[in-house]
């Protein structure tokens, strides 16, 4: 029984990295991107995936993120960049390719609406 809960539990830490990744790369993106006397709404677009997909995820030692910056009255898009961070939330690379080169493959996706 006690190997049961150990391995329920995973998932849910694993999944904790990569809110750690996608928070790190949100909070850089902002602080990068968005002039700081803005406010701004976040939306994160996680994928659904159930236990397997959890676990698999979990033992990634990095995520890419795509991020885009949206004008809340024009709905037109500001500013593009993708960011590489560790599963404990270190931002190790961002930048803006093009996003033809990274959207795709990325693990999340978040808009900004300022």
């Amino acid at each position: 029984m006690a190997g049961t809960l150990a391995l329920a539990a995973t998932p849910l830490a694993s999944y904790a990295g990569s809110n750690q990744a996608l928070d790190a790369c949100v909070k850089s993106f902002v602080e990068t991107y968005i002039p700081k006397d803005r406010v701004v709404r976040v939306h994160k677009h996680q994928p659904t995936m159930g236990p397997l997909g959890m676990m698999q995820a979990g033992r990634k030692d990095t995520y890419t993120i795509a991020l885009s910056a949206v004008g809340k009255r024009s709905g037109k898009e500001i500013a593009q960049a993708r960011c590489v961070a560790s599963r404990r939330g270190e931002v190790i690379v961002i930048d803006s390719p093009p996003a033809g080169s990274y959207v795709a493959k990325a693990d999340f996706a978040a808009v900004i609406t300022r």
